[in-house]
């Protein structure tokens, strides 16, 4: 396993680009106009509540959360199993050529002054070689009309 720097700056850890790429497959992002100003003091009003810690928040499986807000289950993954494994140990294998790439010292990030700044660098990469293993797909989500839902980058505003 690599461990080290993929910034000069910032220790990585194949935990936090594994939970990265999580993120980016269950990425849904749309654009959408600017909420009302009702909207709004709704919005104001439900995230600190939503952040209490409330014994009524702390039964619901985030499983279920995940399902409510988007339609799609999330499956348990069992490390023993031969499939699950595989996807693992698939993955790692990426990410491992991810992390070597972008450490090596003519990797475009290492000249990024900001960190948030190199996140679609990660996302490019691994995008690029998840395609290349052989049986997986690795792509954005599809709306029910089978079209691409892009999430909004500076550079395709």
């Amino acid at each position: 396993m690599m461990t080290g720097k993929l910034h000069p700056k910032f220790p990585w850890r194949r935990i936090v680009m594994t939970a990265g790429l999580l993120a980016i497959a269950n990425a849904n992002a749309q654009i959408v106009a600017a909420p009302s100003r009702t909207e709004k003091a709704a919005v104001d009003a439900l995230i600190p509540w939503l952040l209490q810690e409330d014994i009524q928040l702390r039964g619901i499986p985030f499983s279920e959360v995940i399902f409510d807000a988007t339609g799609k289950r999330v499956l348990a993954f069992n490390p023993k199993d031969e499939t699950d494994g595989r996807v693992l140990k698939e993955i790692s294998g990426v990410l491992d050529a991810v992390t070597e790439q972008l450490n090596m010292p003519d990797s475009v990030i290492q000249g990024i002054p900001r960190i948030n700044e190199v996140s679609s660098h990660f996302e490019d990469l691994m995008h690029e070689l998840l395609n290349k293993v052989p049986g997986f797909s690795c792509d954005f989500p599809k709306t029910p009309l089978g079209q691409h839902n892009v999430p909004v980058t500076p550079t395709s505003r």
